[in-house]
């Protein structure tokens, strides 16, 4: 699950949240012909013609150049990798070839999406290539399901994922290896992929309406597991996340504020202990282990949107700033700057978020996971919602996007939400 394991995405509910403590580095069918017209596009000192070619689960977008060299700008398995080449303008030579491949509202893709992660997780084949460099250093197995789990939530079939996700989990005691020392190990290891399993299920439930459920959820299992503190640092992450952004309507503006400040200043408490610990805890305890490098960018993102709630807002945009924000090298936003846009989200700044999406858009790769944000119709988290609709009228964004960003049709308005409506 985009989703979930070193660094969190806030822009959709595929987002799994954040672990900033993990392993470290652990498409079938016929090709198509590129039926694509000719376009020259220039990206990163290379200038060619944008072409299109499609086999049985996948696609791929490029650039070739003069000298025939083949640029790879976007690889295609999804329904969201399909949107954010639609949404940019600069690749308008292949969407007909996109679409009379995936579907003219992406529908074929998402089955395909799905039937083929299915098979990846039941037969035991090597999962799709990931972005996440850490994620890539887990078990093929966990790889597979949390693929698979993300292609049910690009359905809309939450609580099949969340099934998914609670079979994997894996509570059994440990047999298998000879010796205490190397069923410690395949403890702890059980112990990390579980600890991110529960904190995936609770991003999606809190995604789907049910924040206190979410809280809860993670509250006990923080009071129950015994959690070792390089993956309870994880979990209490997510807990200050999920407080920070906690939104509940009441009958009153004062309870609902009293409510809301409670939960601020919970969200404060533990975040100003998350960095302090994290330079504390040490690598290597388990087999090629290692520490997120965004991990702090993350501290600092939740410690802002904590201190704006409870009135301290020049403390928090200070913070805000002192996050880096990053050149992207892929059609990936780069973590720390997704740090960047939560916080502002989270902080209900919609100046302060067209702003940083101004400045992102300046710099984004052909296909950018960027261009599906400036859709209204895009799955926004719904503690956010507001915050981004707001931010998309501002005048200097609208300036920013005219004839960089495709406004989608009605047809990817399905796609755009994941299907929500869909079992």
């Amino acid at each position: 699950m985009n989703r979930m394991e070193n660094t969190l995405q806030t822009t959709g509910r595929l987002a799994f949240c954040a672990a900033i403590f993990g392993l470290m580095t652990l498409s079938a069918g016929a090709a198509a012909q590129d039926d694509v017209p000719p376009s020259e596009l220039t990206w990163n000192g290379d200038t060619g013609a944008v072409g299109f070619s499609a086999e049985e689960y996948s696609a791929s977008v490029f650039l070739v150049t003069a000298s025939g060299d083949r640029i790879e700008l976007r690889t295609i398995t999804n329904t969201d990798d399909a949107l954010a080449v639609l949404a940019d303008t600069r690749l308008r030579p292949v969407w007909a070839a996109l679409t009379g491949w995936a579907g003219p509202g992406l529908e074929r893709l998402r089955d395909l999406s799905e039937i083929r992660a299915e098979q990846i997780y039941r037969e035991g084949l090597e999962p799709n290539p990931t972005d996440e460099s850490m994620m890539s250093s887990y078990p093929k197995d966990f790889i597979a399901s949390s693929q698979y789990a993300q292609a049910l939530l690009r359905s809309g079939k939450y609580k099949q994922a969340i099934g998914l996700l609670e079979g994997s989990i894996d509570e059994r005691e440990v047999h298998s290896f000879n010796g205490r020392r190397r069923r410690q190990k395949k403890r702890e290891i059980n112990e990390f992929l579980n600890s991110i399993r529960k904190i995936s299920i609770a991003e999606i439930v809190f995604e789907n309406g049910d924040a206190e459920g979410a809280i809860n959820y993670l509250d006990q299992f923080l009071e129950e597991s015994g959690l070792h503190e390089n993956f309870k640092i994880n979990i209490e992450t997510n807990l200050a996340l999920m407080l920070a952004r906690f939104n509940i309507d009441l009958e009153t503006s004062q309870h609902q504020c009293q409510v809301r400040n409670g939960q601020y200043d919970q969200a404060l408490r533990i975040s100003q202990t998350l960095e302090p610990r994290f330079e504390d805890i040490r690598t290597g305890f388990l087999s090629m282990s290692r520490k997120s490098p965004d991990a702090v960018s993350w501290f600092d993102a939740i410690h802002a949107c904590a201190l704006n709630g409870v009135g301290r807002s020049a403390e928090a945009t200070a913070i805000v700033g002192q996050i880096p924000r990053q050149v992207p090298d892929t059609a990936r936003v780069p973590k720390t700057n997704t740090a960047r846009n939560w916080a502002f989200s989270c902080m209900r700044d919609p100046e302060g978020l067209a702003d940083e999406l101004v400045a992102q858009l300046e710099a984004a790769p052909p296909g950018s996971d960027l261009f599906v944000i400036f859709q209204p119709d895009a799955d926004q988290p719904t503690t956010e919602r507001d915050t981004y609709a707001a931010a998309l009228q501002d005048e200097g964004l609208k300036q920013a996007i005219a004839g960089r960003v495709k406004a989608l049709g009605p047809e990817f308005s399905d796609a755009l939400g994941h299907w929500q409506a869909e079992p």
